[in-house]
């Protein structure tokens, strides 16, 4: 024992003793280090689930990387590696403290949106579901050159991105706009002016006098069949 203590700081608690007799013999307790953690398996977990897991089993642990994935919600744990020791497997065995990299997921990758205006809202929903994507129709509008039924535009830009499973409006065209002249005969240039205006056509010139008896119109748009588009200027001859 002389020599060991020699080479050794032995240091001991005693249960109530303050000091040994020559010859006494006492009891050492070697200390074997930490107790050493298991890795778990952390893949398909939820991200705050793994590190709470880990937390418990004193690791630690960072999200050093975040990447999509098409069947994985967000937040998902893709992978995991124990910093400074790549090829550690769930089973093996760490002491406290050690770090573990979380790889995560962003779920699915957002999606492209396709340039469906000029087509029908057949073919755009065709190739918007091609990208995982939907089309809503939006009410129809007046276009004076987009044909009956084809879109004249859409809410969401063209090589814009949105979720996938996401959808966006389009607008299609119903033609266009036209409007009948009203009966005139007989009217006032007042009431004539508020024929025209409420049918949805312009005053151009007044031709005459207000004061007058209404003659005929002059119209140099040219109508399409028996109507006009709406908007057209009139002019008023009133003699």
């Amino acid at each position: 024992m002389n020599g060991a203590k020699a080479d050794i700081n032995w240091v001991f608690v005693s249960a109530g003793l303050s000091a040994l007799e020559e010859g006494d013999e006492f009891r050492i307790y070697v200390s074997e280090g930490p107790l050493f953690r298991v890795l778990l398996e952390l893949t398909e977990l939820p991200l705050a689930d793994a590190q709470a897991r880990l937390e418990a089993i004193q690791l630690t642990s960072f999200v050093d990387a975040e990447v999509f994935d098409e069947t994985r919600s967000i937040g998902t744990v893709l992978g995991w590696r124990v910093v400074g020791a790549g090829t550690s497997l769930a089973g093996d065995q760490v002491l406290p403290g050690t770090s573990i990299a979380l790889t995560a997921s962003k779920g699915p990758a957002p999606r492209v949106v396709p340039n469906v205006v000029g087509l029908t809202l057949e073919d755009a929903q065709a190739g918007a579901a091609a990208a995982q994507l939907s089309v809503v129709a939006g009410e129809d509008v007046f276009s004076n050159d987009v044909p009956v039924g084809i879109i004249v535009s859409q809410d969401a830009a063209a090589e814009s991105e949105l979720p996938r499973d996401g959808s966006f409006t389009v607008v299609r065209s119903k033609g266009l706009d036209l409007i009948a002249l009203p009966e005139l005969d007989g009217l006032s240039f007042s009431d004539a002016q508020n024929a025209l205006i409420e049918a949805g056509f312009t005053i151009g010139s007044l031709l005459g006098t207000t004061e007058g008896s209404f003659e005929s119109i002059s119209i140099l748009a040219e109508p399409v069949g028996d109507l006009y588009r709406r908007g057209t200027a009139v002019d008023l001859i009133f003699l």
